[in-house]
Order: structure tokens, then sequence, then C-alpha cells
């Protein structure tokens, strides 16, 4: 993961600081981090207690692909774009492929999380 300060260019492609960070900087921000790789045995059962102990009850799987969302795809994208907060936790579990998710620091700085398959997330409400 690595902090970002602004960027205006494509939001798919990586934006490298140069300045890495651990995930202890995450834990600071409530933002939890697990992998869980969907080929692994284990992995189902030990998403499936985290979701227990958490107290999830919906889940949903989607797929961000211009194969899957067709001619949509560009324009639906665009809402990650936007800088939004969630009322709830925002739970992100990568199956397959990668991603980034962009979450702003205690000092209001910018931090890219790269994500990539097994990767889960946990952003607190209001980030």
């Amino acid at each position: 993961m690595f902090d970002s300060p602004t960027y205006t260019g494509d939001c798919r492609l990586p934006h490298d600081s140069g300045k890495e960070l651990s995930p202890s900087n995450l834990t600071h921000l409530g933002v939890l981090y697990y992998n869980f790789p969907p080929s692994s045995p284990t992995s189902a059962a030990s998403i499936e207690d985290l979701a227990k102990a958490r107290h999830y009850a919906n889940r949903d799987e989607i797929t961000v692909s211009p194969a899957a969302m067709g001619d949509v795809y560009e324009e639906k994208i665009k809402m990650f774009y936007d800088e939004h907060m969630h009322e709830d936790e925002e739970i992100g579990y990568i199956l397959n492929g990668a991603g980034y998710f962009d979450v702003r620091d205690l000092q209001d700085q910018w931090i890219r999380i790269q994500v990539e398959q097994g990767d889960l997330l946990i952003l607190p409400a209001g980030i």
C-alpha cells in the first residue's frame, strides 16, 4: 500500500508515491486486512467465522469487468472514482483479479490499498 497525492489520471492504474506503508497504518484507521486464498480448503470456513463474529447478515458478489458488465462498464465504474462514505462497514473480498481501495488517513492524505486475489478488507463506517 502507498500513500497517494491527488491524482487526476486513470483511477484504475497504480499511483505509486514511492512511500510504502505498513499494514499497521491501516489498523490505525480502523481498516482490517485479511488474506484468505480462494484455493485454500480453510478459507471459506474462515470467512464464515469472520462474518458470524462481525454479525454480517448479507453478502453480494459482483464481477467488475467489461466482459461481465458489457456496454455499461465504463459508466458504472465511475461511481468508484468519486469520494463517498458508507454508513456501515464496507467489506471487499477479492475472489479473482485485483483492484484498489483509496481511503484518507488521519491527516486527510490519500492512501491507496492494492488488493489481489484472496485479500479481504473491512473499512469502518464513515471512511
